[in-house]
């Protein structure tokens, strides 16, 4: 069953157009420290003991199997070869635009979850309905995924968690984000951690009606991490 609706959901996009820039510098120093920070991160859950940090090469198979057993029974299940060549892609390129991070559990170093962040729309798909798409200049995390054993243990909080310390440090002010309204665990977990709904995605009335599961519909969610107005990435 569908989670009903937020009972006071923000319709407008509370974006904060003022911003504090500073002086500006070279694109390409700037992407240099983007770069060095990511390759630094690292995020300790105090809670679980859980690690995250930016996922490197000897990690692409293990963070391939948690995201494909993940999403094998919903509607965003990718064929494992779409997901081996998109985490080769994050892993080895030098791109600050978009940075996957892994959770590895604090005692083996085994990876048990993994998610992304993206601070422009050049890194994501090109969304098809205006209304569902985050500002093209914000930080969207996407992927969120723990291994089916380390599930309900925290494990998801501190990749949030996560994704947030370091679009903070890079110099963002909030974090947007989709998820299926029917995924009761995805979207509790969200509004637990303080993200609010936005926007939701109109569904064909009729979908399912001639064979097949209708569609859940998914729901554009929005968390300030601060409200300074200096948020900028300078990219």
């Amino acid at each position: 069953m569908a989670l009903a609706r937020a009972s006071a959901p923000a319709r407008a996009r509370p974006r904060s157009r003022a911003r504090a820039r500073g002086t500006p510098r070279a694109r390409g120093t700037r992407r240099d420290d983007l770069l060095e920070l990511q390759r630094a991160f690292e995020f300790v859950d105090q809670a679980t003991g859980t690690r995250v940090r930016r996922a490197r090469d000897d990690d692409v198979r293990a963070c391939v199997d948690v995201i494909v057993d993940a999403f094998s029974e919903t509607e965003d299940a990718k064929p494992r070869a779409y997901v081996l060549r998109y985490v080769i892609g994050l892993t080895s390129r030098e791109d600050p635009e978009e940075v996957a991070l892994a959770a590895t559990d604090g005692t083996s170093g085994e990876v048990i979850g993994f998610i992304t962040v993206s601070i422009t729309s050049r890194t994501r798909p090109v969304e098809g309905d205006s209304r569902m798409a985050p500002p093209s200049d914000a930080a969207y995390v996407g992927n969120a995924c723990v291994r089916r054993d380390r599930r309900r243990r925290g494990t998801g909080r501190a990749l949030v968690r996560a994704a947030e310390r370091l679009t903070t440090e890079m110099g963002g002010c909030d974090c947007w984000l989709h998820v299926r309204a029917g995924e009761d665990a995805a979207v509790g977990l969200y509004r637990e951690s303080g993200y609010v709904e936005v926007e939701r995605e109109r569904v064909f009335r009729l979908a399912g009606l001639f064979g097949g599961k209708a569609p859940s519909p998914r729901v554009l969610m929005r968390k300030e991490l601060r409200s300074d107005g200096s948020c900028n990435f300078m990219l």
